[in-house]
């Protein structure tokens, strides 16, 4: 099913950024009770911002994970909203969004039976913020959202390291 934000098609949403986007695609295993939570997901599309702000990412910490801030779209809601809805919930900061940085194809594997799969797509959007000042308490209830952070490098644990490094490099460096 898809999500009422992002029912266009990949490269109909690249090209409305120029069509100059970042591209990826790879296979996550996950242990049978984190498949639990990406099959029981309504949308097979999310939105997420890479924020960045003098020289530093904004990350959020799940568990021992580190991710940009993201989810999924609300109806009636553009990729744009999505994405600077889903930081200010999850981090309390303001954005202004510049750019789609990259649509990254993530195919979920359950590790105990490879023939659960799970296809999910994820565009990240560049933003920037003139108040850097994160929420004391955040994320939404239930979120497990366990801290947020300025990074001035993205930490060895980071989910789509790869990507957030590019970025990193290209945007923030």
């Amino acid at each position: 099913m898809n999500s009422p934000g992002l029912s266009i098609p990949l490269d109909e949403l690249a090209a409305r950024y120029g069509g100059d986007v970042r591209r990826r695609a790879n296979t996550i295993p996950l242990a049978s009770e984190r498949w639990a939570t990406v099959e029981a997901n309504e949308s097979d599309w999310g939105v997420g911002a890479f924020c960045h702000h003098e020289g530093a990412v904004l990350l959020v910490r799940e568990g021992n994970e580190w991710l940009q801030p993201g989810g999924i779209c609300e109806p009636n809601e553009t990729p744009e909203q999505g994405a600077r809805r889903e930081l200010r919930e999850e981090t309390g900061v303001e954005a202004v969004i510049e750019d789609l940085a990259a649509i990254s194809t993530q195919t979920f594997v359950d590790e105990s039976d490879p023939s659960k799969r799970f296809e999910f797509r994820f565009a990240t959007f560049l933003a920037t913020t003139t108040d850097p000042t994160t929420s004391a308490d955040p994320g939404l209830d239930g979120e497990g959202i366990d801290e947020v952070a300025w990074m001035e490098q993205v930490p060895e644990n980071a989910f789509e390291r790869d990507l957030l490094v590019d970025l990193f490099r290209s945007v923030v460096e």
